[in-house]
């Protein structure tokens, strides 16, 4: 939808997005077929694969470096308990969770670089056609277009929805 029917985007600010998003798929069906639906599907996956690969050790490598660094110098080198990590205080869980969306998308993002390529095509071209074009594009650089936006949202987002499924985790299991 961001980047197939900018007039039906638009649209979604006075309109459900199940509104919006029926005529685009619509739309892309009917000139791209069931497989113009799925361009940038590989791209996509191997993204979704290294930021989440990622992004899960990373939080709790950070959260178990936290306990570290907040503990008092008798509980000295003892491995960082479960519960230790639970009772973090929320801004810590917050911080961690923050820091490790935008640490994940560092080394990813030249991935969605190539996927936003091969959607905004209708050639059908392949990754290593797609990759070749960004870079011809601008270089090394290119990957990285729009980084600082991507960065900017991820902090907030991750800490968000990671900090709350945090939170229901532990209240179903008070439960």
């Amino acid at each position: 939808m961001q980047i197939h029917n900018r007039s039906a985007a638009a649209a979604a600010s006075s309109s459900s997005a199940s509104a919006v998003a029926a005529p685009t798929i619509m739309s892309i069906s009917k000139n791209l077929g069931a497989k113009g639906l799925s361009r940038g599907f590989v791209p996509t996956l191997f993204r979704e694969i290294g930021t989440f690969g990622i992004y899960f050790p990373l939080c709790e490598f950070i959260k178990h470096n936290m306990v570290r660094s907040s503990r008092t110098s008798t509980s000295g080198s003892a491995p960082v308990t479960a519960d230790e990590v639970k009772h973090l205080p929320l801004p810590a869980r917050i911080f961690a969770a923050g820091t490790a969306g935008v640490l994940c998308w560092l080394p990813c993002y030249p991935i969605d670089q190539v996927k936003t390529q091969m959607q905004l095509r209708n050639d059908g071209s392949g990754i290593a056609e797609n990759t070749r074009r960004v870079y011809r594009a601008g270089g090394g650089r290119a990957f990285f277009k729009g980084l600082a936006p991507c960065l900017l949202r991820a902090f907030p987002a991750y800490a968000t929805h990671m900090t709350m499924f945090d939170m229901m985790i532990a209240a179903a299991a008070a439960q």
